[in-house]
């Protein structure tokens, strides 16, 4: 999640590569200051992945911490269709 370049070349690499939908899961951000989660889901709607899991915890939070419900909610409204 800290390089969406090469995070988006990847995924535009997979879709472009098998007939399947493509999903994917993300985090909202790698920790507190850094969420590029919404970020990479726009790249990767952009890139044709029919499917975005979003685990509502930054990677340093991991399974503890409190839940992001903001985050969630803000990307799906962004990604509405």
């Amino acid at each position: 999640m800290d390089n969406l370049k090469l995070a988006t070349d990847i995924i535009r690499s997979v879709v472009g590569a098998v007939e399947t939908p493509v999903s994917i899961k993300i985090r909202t951000g790698k920790n507190k200051s850094s969420k590029t989660g919404l970020e990479l889901a726009k790249r990767a709607a952009d890139c044709g992945v029919k499917r975005i899991s979003v685990h509502a915890r930054t990677v340093a939070d991991g399974f503890g911490g409190l839940i992001d419900y903001d985050s969630v909610a803000e990307l799906k409204k962004s990604l509405a269709v």
